[in-house]
């Protein structure tokens, strides 16, 4: 939150219900609580939003970031006409050596049609 050009942030450590009022019944309070359990919480003062969440990520741990999206690789249908292709387990340790996201790989025995 901001707050006079100031950044913060609470985190309420608790596993009952809790609620949080911003400002709804009074603009001149803020308050928070849970319906049971103890009242731990932590106060991160910035000065700015990026600040505020590197300190709370130093208390609960940072999530390492997903790969990024990229195109995959689709092996299509193969045919008992073409024999020139490998065994499909040599395709796909290929692939996945090659750190390539395989999505989908097909491999099944039907006759392609012809005219297609």
């Amino acid at each position: 939150m901001r707050h006079g050009g100031a950044a913060y942030g609470i985190f309420l450590d608790n596993t009952y219900r809790t609620n949080f009022d911003f400002g709804k019944e009074s603009r001149d309070f803020y308050s928070f609580g849970a319906d049971g359990g103890e009242l731990d919480y932590y106060f991160f003062y910035g000065p700015d939003p990026k600040r505020v969440i590197q300190d709370f990520t130093t208390l609960v741990g940072r999530s390492p970031l997903p790969p990024l999206p990229r195109p995959g690789f689709a092996k299509l249908p193969v045919s008992s006409e073409n024999a020139r292709f490998r065994p499909m387990s040599f395709i796909s340790t290929s692939i996945i050596s090659r750190t390539i996201v395989l999505s989908p790989l097909i491999a099944n025995g039907s006759p392609t049609l012809k005219g297609w």
